[in-house]
């Protein structure tokens, strides 16, 4: 009942400003666009960063419980499994949990949300190959993958997957600990880059809409184009939103008003 109670009372907005000019009706549109329309954009954004930042590069004393990064391991091995956690854990680093497996390790891993992943090559069940392809899919977290010797076949297979590190076993801590800081901090740099192209993305997206906004204050209002701007700017401040909000109410608007035009002139 509440809910059709809302839609009728949107439904009574569209029909109001239908017959009012484009820059009155932003205030009737702004409001039903921000009420309902959720902003799943945001959520999106959110989460990418949960993504990225499971887990900080570390830090030793002084980081908070939560902040230390957490590592997961994936071996056939339990010797080896057991060798790396005392190496891992004796420096600080805790250990989200192990598998032998790589249907086990996948569930594992999607439920942990493990800041480093140490994968080895001889993995059994569902391969390391295929496991990594899907941690790449999902974007949980940077990989080393163990192998037994170095060879340019295995390189080649896994050039697109997110593997910042390979250790030839058995693993020695003069190697372990190196790649496992280097691999948290490249895979932050990375993370921090991605942001930064997506908020480039949504600022040259922002302003595609606030010129498309201002050219429709252009047409309709006789306004020149700083005049324009400075309206949406004036209503931007004046609601405390951002510019691209209001632009998107001056779009939307000016669309229902066009085609309640048409629809008059088909009547």
């Amino acid at each position: 009942m509440v809910q059709e109670e809302h839609d009728f009372h949107y439904a009574e907005i569209f029909f109001e400003i239908l017959n009012t000019s484009v820059l009155p009706i932003v205030n009737s549109v702004f409001f039903l666009y921000n009420c309902a329309i959720p902003n799943e954009k945001a959520f999106r954004r959110a989460k990418g960063s949960m993504k990225c930042y499971n887990g900080v590069a570390r830090g030793g004393q002084g980081l908070d419980f939560m902040q230390q990064p957490k590592i997961f391991i994936a071996s056939a091995d339990p010797s080896a499994r057991q060798n790396l956690k005392y190496m891992l854990v004796r420096e600080g680093y805790l250990i989200a949990g192990e598998a032998p497996d790589g249907s086990q390790a996948l569930r594992m891993i999607r439920t942990l949300q493990p800041s480093l992943i140490i994968l080895d090559s001889e993995l059994q069940g569902t391969n390391a190959l295929e496991v990594a392809r899907i941690i790449e899919e999902d974007g949980v977290a940077p990989i080393i993958l163990l192998a037994s010797s170095w060879h340019r076949n295995l390189l080649a297979r896994t050039r697109d997957f997110p593997i910042f590190a390979y250790l030839i076993k058995p693993v020695q801590e003069s190697t372990l600990l190196p790649a496992v800081e280097a691999a948290l901090a490249n895979y932050q740099k990375i993370c921090r880059l991605q942001q930064e192209i997506s908020k480039l993305k949504e600022t040259l997206a922002a302003r595609k809409i606030i010129e498309r906004a201002k050219g429709i204050l252009m047409d309709t209002m006789g306004l020149t184009e700083a005049e324009a701007y400075r309206r949406m700017q004036r209503q931007s401040m004046d609601r405390c939103v951002p510019m691209k909000s209001i632009a998107e109410a001056i779009i939307v608007a000016h669309e229902l008003q066009g085609g309640s035009n048409k629809a008059k002139k088909t009547d």
